[in-house]
């Protein structure tokens, strides 16, 4: 398993009741958002799109190809350090 560090750049403004992924209270589910993933193991930098679902993440990466994490939170408290965790070697 190796780390992948999200960054979101996009503003959550959803206003339904939490039942998934959430931040300020509110559920953030289904939204595919733009993002910087920061993989630990190389240090690389990515600019990616991140559809939240559940307790997992699952990221687009330019080219097409696309891995899913499990996020150690469902609650993001700070959205410029979301931590989970899969296995994304093969895409980079």
């Amino acid at each position: 398993m190796k780390i992948l560090q999200l960054v979101l750049s996009a503003v959550f403004l959803l206003a339904t009741p939490a039942m998934g992924v959430q931040y300020r209270l509110k559920n953030i589910d289904g939204k595919k958002l733009a993002a910087t993933a920061y993989y630990g193991s190389t240090g690389g930098v990515y600019k990616v799109r991140v559809l939240f679902k559940d307790n997992q993440a699952v990221i687009y990466f330019d080219g097409g190809s696309q891995t899913t994490i499990q996020l150690n939170q469902r609650a993001i408290s700070d959205p410029n350090n979301i931590v989970g965790f899969g296995d994304v070697d093969k895409f980079l």
